[in-house]
């Protein structure tokens, strides 16, 4: 649907009818600027024109006719009238486009009336033809205020003015300074009004007037005899105030009579001409030339800031003067980044400025060389946290936010996590301009005047083939053809494919926007009343990186960073409980103890009060009553508190056993004591927030511990006799490794190898009395430790001991016996019992192992 630009004529209403609206077309008039390269295209062979509204007399003046809305037009009529109201007819009076030339000096008068389906309208504009009169100061002249030369009023301008390379380069081509190849049909660009088909006063006037004649040869010196010999044509060399502003014969004070124009139309009358003046063609084929429209024509003003020429110089240039055109122009031109009258060391290239930029959040721009003029605009409008509390539905930063994207600044939400940058910041002295203004492609090369230089593009569909211009990038990355021959680190969207950086970004974006309503979408809907705020913060985010444009290149740490987080926000920034997973006794170990494993809660890490910390709490019994009530779980202090500390909850006693800090990991384990072994606990996990009054609890989930190490085998054991008694000792076990011993338990068996049944009696204490025993017989012993959870530990080595004969009240041997000794092994002494029936000399003859 085209836009309307209409003016109602009649609202008519009728009783049982509708109403209706009749509408009246608009014409419009614009006077067109042909550049050299222009008119070769159109095949024309017609003088160029900058476009401009005062023009030199008899110059050809370049109209189009249209209606304002767009609608077609069926027929145009054209008359042009003289100062002296004389009405002619135009080249072609009845077509879209004509021309014509003022042959008077002064204001003429176009009209221009066109039909339309919609009806017929009429729209005039005037257009003043002068004659050329120089600036008058060149080679030393005093300006002429009578003849309206420039320097008699504008001392300043035109100073500045005389030290850039406007002012000088007809003075340096004609002595052979800046080309080798400068010729006579360069003129017409490094002078004043030089058009042979127009007598206007113009260079080519007033050359032919005093007899001058292109010299045969480019030396120095040939300026010398211009101004010795040819002083008048010397005020009408050089690229002087009237090649921009037009003729100023009819000026002396009066702006109407002189015109201001920011148009591109006229920079490219001269910069636009083959293969060696192509900056305008390639700006043509940029943002800046085909971005504007809707600032351009004066609809939006608040955005003409920016998308306007006149805008933008009159908020960097406060004298400019330029306040009542804000939001005319048709785009950003030329004249938006270059000032024509000034350069110096704050202005290189005449760049109007690179101070420091200060962005929406405060942060002062200090780096980034000539890219500092690009920042000025872009940059974000609006910073995320104010923008999204305001209850806006635009979550965004409103476009362009590369600036921003670099410095890594407070624009977006980064949910208090740090998120680091890549280095493109400090890697490109120019910033901006280090990438989007490199050098074009040369010749034969694809993409020549399509990426790079004044194109400000890093790539170009040229026919359907994509070109891209890589080499700011072979500095750091080595010869590259594609940007996607940079690969990212790690496989960040998780598909199992380490990619370019900028797949694997397009990856993780639409991982976010499937999580943003309308969910399951790759595409990211306006908030209404069913946002939460972590929701409007993570859109934000994804805007951020949306607008700024370069798939993650600017940035690419501080992209993909943002990104995660945002995942991140809408997993766990909405507080909720997470849940116990497991309840396992510590393996080997001495009991009282288990491992409670717990999920992430929502709100750690990434939310707008995150978790601080978790901390266990052990239910310990019900409250019982006459007692004192204990203070509630969610009054309890925690950072305060020792373990140990008893709180209520639902009427059961519960006690703090531990806590850990929240660090934003997956899953959570923690050891805490039990009361008893073998006996079933239940324990929640709560989380509580920095600025949270409650906390949040998980489910009770119930475990036990067990004592599974046994105590080691007693070493040591040693059996000593009587003819009444055995006596048992060993070693004590230790307490490093045996912390826990309830008791020993003491084995007896009548053969070795015994398997031990029942203990014949158990002791505290490392040694045992057996006088259970009878006289003459011989016993095997073993023993083992128990700890207090009723482990048995392991057995200790056997041993023997013998009993031998009492006294007279337990008989006479009846035999000849030898019974085993003891110790044995022994060192350094053994006990060796025989019975004899009868009193007899007795000799024990003790051998070694080698018989001896």
């Amino acid at each position: 649907m085209r836009k309307l630009i209409l003016t109602v004529a009649a609202l008519v209403a009728v009783a049982g009818t509708q109403f209706a609206l009749q509408l009246v077309p608009q014409a419009v008039i614009t006077i067109e600027a042909y550049s050299p390269q222009e008119l070769v295209d159109a095949g024309m062979e017609t003088p160029k024109s900058a476009g401009l509204s005062v023009v030199g007399v008899n110059s050809m003046v370049y109209l189009y006719g249209a209606e304002a809305a767009g609608e077609d037009v069926m027929t145009y009529a054209w008359s042009a009238t003289s100062p002296t109201n004389v009405t002619i007819a135009t080249d072609s009076p009845d077509t879209e486009r004509t021309t014509f030339r003022p042959d008077e000096v002064g204001t003429w008068t176009v009209d221009l009336t066109i039909t339309t389906a919609t009806g017929e309208a009429s729209t005039s504009i005037t257009v003043v033809a002068a004659r050329y009169v120089g600036v008058g100061n060149i080679a030393g002249a005093i300006p002429d205020a009578g003849e309206g030369q420039c320097a008699a009023c504008h001392p300043h301008n035109t100073s500045t003015w005389g030290e850039t390379g406007h002012a000088t380069f007809f003075i340096e081509a004609i002595d052979g300074i800046k080309s080798d190849h400068y010729g006579e049909g360069c003129i017409s660009c490094h002078t004043l009004g030089d058009d042979p088909t127009a007598a206007n006063n113009g260079f080519d006037d007033v050359a032919a007037f005093v007899g001058w004649s292109f010299p045969a040869e480019l030396v120095p010196g040939n300026w010398d005899l211009i101004v010795e010999n040819y002083e008048p044509l010397a005020q009408f060399t050089n690229i002087q105030c009237e090649s921009c502003h037009g003729p100023g014969s009819k000026h002396k004070g009066n702006k109407a009579n002189i015109d201001i124009s920011v148009e591109v139309g006229v920079c490219s009358q001269c910069h636009e001409s083959g293969t060696h003046h192509i900056r305008p063609t390639m700006w043509k084929r940029s943002g800046h030339a085909t971005g504007n429209s809707f600032a351009s024509r004066g609809t939006r003003s608040g955005c003409a800031d920016c998308h306007s020429t006149y805008g933008f110089i009159a908020r960097i240039d406060v004298q400019s003067n330029l306040d009542q055109q804000v939001g005319l122009g048709e785009g950003v031109t030329c004249a938006a980044c270059h000032d024509p009258h000034e350069v110096g060391d704050a202005k290189p290239h005449q760049i109007r400025t690179i101070s420091e930029v200060e962005l929406i959040d405060g942060t002062i721009v200090e780096w980034g060389g000539y890219g500092k003029l690009c920042m000025n605009c872009h940059k974000a409008r609006r910073a995320g946290i104010p923008q999204v509390l305001s209850g806006s539905s635009s979550l965004d930063p409103h476009h362009s936010n590369q600036a921003d994207m670099l410095a890594a600044n407070d624009v977006a939400i980064d949910f208090g996590r740090y998120i680091p940058s890549s280095t493109h910041r400090w890697a490109l002295e120019d910033a901006c301009v280090s990438c989007h203004m490199a050098a074009t492609p040369g010749t034969p090369e694809a993409g020549q005047y399509f990426v790079g230089d004044h194109t400000f593009a890093m790539e170009a569909d040229i026919e359907g083939v994509i070109v891209e211009n890589t080499a700011a990038c072979e500095r750091c990355h080595g010869v590259i053809e594609s940007f996607d021959a940079i690969m990212a680190r790690e496989d960040f969207d998780g598909d199992g494919d380490v990619e370019t950086v900028r797949e694997e970004l397009h990856g993780v974006q639409e991982a976010l926007a499937v999580m943003l309503p309308p969910l399951g979408e790759a595409s990211v809907g306006r908030p209404n009343g069913d946002w939460n705020l972590v929701q409007k913060y993570a859109a934000f985010n994804y805007n951020f990186v949306e607008d700024d444009a370069s798939d993650g290149i600017h940035n690419f740490q501080y992209a993909m960073g943002l990104l995660k987080v945002s995942i991140e926000a809408l997993q766990y920034g909405v507080l909720a409980p997470g849940a116990i997973t497991e309840i396992n006794d510590v393996p080997n170990d001495q009991g009282k103890k288990v491992q409670i494993v717990w999920e992430r809660f929502g709100g750690d890490g990434v939310s707008n009060d995150p978790i601080a910390a978790y901390s266990v709490w052990r239910q310990d019994g019900e409250a019982m009553a006459g007692k004192a009530p204990l203070p509630s779980i969610e009054k309890v202090n925690v950072e305060k508190t020792a373990p140990g500390t008893s709180a209520s909850m639902y009427g059961q006693v519960w006690t703090f056993v531990g806590t850990v800090p929240a660090s934003q990991h997956e899953m959570y384990s923690m050891e805490v004591p039990t009361l008893f072994d073998n006996v079933e606990t239940t324990f929640i996990v709560e989380a509580r927030t920095i600025g949270s009054t409650y906390p949040v609890t998980s489910q009770p989930v119930v475990g036990m511990s067990v004592d599974n190490l046994i105590p080691t085998a007693p070493m040591g054991l040693v059996a000593s006799t009587t003819a009444f008694d055995v006596t048992l000792t060993w070693q004590e076990l230790d307490m490093l490794h045996n912390p826990d011993i309830d008791y020993y338990a003491i084995y007896r068996g009548d053969a070795s190898g015994f398997v031990p049944g029942e203990p014949v009696a158990t002791v505290t204490d490392p040694m045992f009395l057996d006088n259970t025993v009878q006289s003459n017989n011989k016993y095997y012993y073993q023993v083992a430790a128990f700890d207090f959870s009723g482990n048995q530990g392991e057995f200790s080595g056997e041993v023997s001991a013998a009993t031998f004969v009492g006294t007279e009240e337990a008989g006479l041997p009846t035999d000849y016996a030898l019974h085993q000794n003891y110790p044995n092994p022994f060192n350094p002494s053994t006990t060796i019992t025989f019975d004899v029936p009868a009193a007899s000399e007795i000799a024990i003859v003790v051998y070694d192992l080698l018989g001896r």
